[in-house]
């Protein structure tokens, strides 16, 4: 049995998702901040900071599954700019997790953690890339390398 946006390959027990992820900056005379989401405890991999967003659900595609997410979690709208990257990342329990980043609006409006997860804001040239899940690394490390630059 697999979760709607999850593929299961019975023979060597990889599961697959696919998820939108939100990347949202704002300007600041500092530079740019970027909007990061805490996993909540009691979640696999609690503690670790990503971006917020989440599976795509049938159909969905991942521009559209970040504005579903984002008013989901955090209850403020943002609006799908573009499809920054895609990345796969296959953790050692067998979850395989297909990821598309997608460079969004910053929110409108107070956020809320609906889900109960923490959320900040932080300076792109600040973000350490080892506080966030290891699928997120590669991209981050790219967007930070380009000081937020599209097509990280």
């Amino acid at each position: 049995m697999t979760q709607r946006g999850a593929t299961r390959t019975t023979h060597d027990r990889t599961r697959q998702i696919h998820l939108g992820a939100a990347v949202m900056l704002r300007p600041t005379e500092t530079g740019p901040e970027l909007l990061l989401a805490q996993r909540p405890p009691g979640e696999a991999l609690a503690g670790f900071w990503e971006f917020p967003g989440g599976k795509l659900e049938a159909r969905e595609t991942a521009l559209h599954a970040v504005v579903r997410e984002v008013r989901e979690e955090l209850g403020v709208d943002v609006e799908a700019i573009e499809l920054m990257a895609q990345e796969t990342h296959l953790y050692p329990h067998g979850l395989q997790v297909v990821l598309s980043f997608v460079r969004c609006t910053a929110p409108t409006g107070t956020l809320q953690p609906l889900d109960g997860q923490a959320f900040r804001w932080v300076l792109l040239a600040d973000v350490d890339p080892e506080e966030l899940l290891e699928a997120d690394r590669p991209f981050i490390r790219r967007l930070i390398d380009s000081g937020g630059a599209s097509g990280a």
